[in-house]
C-alpha cells in the first residue's frame, strides 16, 4: 500500500481518482486474503486421505492434540488454581 499523505489532492476530480484506485487495491489485498484463507482452512482432497495409513495418522495425531490440551489445562490449573480459591465465596 502506498502512502500518499505527501500527495496534494486539488481538486474533487482528483479526490475521486485516488478513492477509485485505494478501492481496487483494497478489493485486490481482500482477494488475496480470501484466496489464502480457502487455501489453509480447506475439505481434504479424496486423495489424501484414500489410504488408511494417511487416515490412522490424522486419527493419531488429532487424539495426541486434546491430550495435550488437556494435560497442560490440568497444569495449568494445578499451579494456579490455589491463586482462585481464597477469592471463592465460603458457603
Amino acid at each position: 500500500m502506498q502512502n500518499n499523505s505527501n500527495t496534494q489532492l486539488d481538486t474533487l476530480e482528483q479526490i475521486m481518482l485516488e478513492k477509485e484506485n485505494l478501492h481496487k487495491e483494497l478489493q485486490l489485498h481482500e482477494q488475496k486474503m480470501a484466496d489464502i484463507w480457502h487455501a489453509t482452512f480447506r475439505e481434504p482432497t479424496p486423495e489424501e486421505q484414500a489410504s488408511p495409513t494417511k487416515r490412522v495418522i490424522a486419527w493419531v495425531t488429532a487424539s495426541a492434540g486434546l491430550i495435550d490440551g488437556a494435560l497442560l489445562g490440568w497444569k495449568l490449573y494445578r499451579r494456579f488454581g490455589t491463586a482462585i480459591r481464597p477469592f471463592r465465596r465460603k458457603k
